[in-house]
């Protein structure tokens, strides 16, 4: 099994002080896709962005390509 392209390990985020994304794990693999659903609101871009390195984890890391995002400058 090859190692994931992206992976959040016990991922949050807050926006405002407020929590909107915590305890996500997840890891996608070359050759995977990942659907993201659920209602509006309910944190679907914020995943995103968090993945990205746009909105910044309160908790957890995120990892691309084996290289913990922070090490991007992130």
């Amino acid at each position: 099994m090859s190692a994931p392209v992206v992976e959040m390990r016990d991922g949050a985020v807050e926006l405002g002080g407020r929590p909107v994304l915590r305890g996500i794990d997840l890891a996608v693999r070359p050759g995977e896709v990942l659907a993201v659903l659920g209602a509006n609101g309910s944190g679907k871009s914020t995943l995103v962005r968090a993945l990205l390195g746009l909105a910044p984890t309160c908790r957890g890391e995120v990892v691309l390509f084996g290289t913990p995002l922070r090490a991007f400058g992130a």
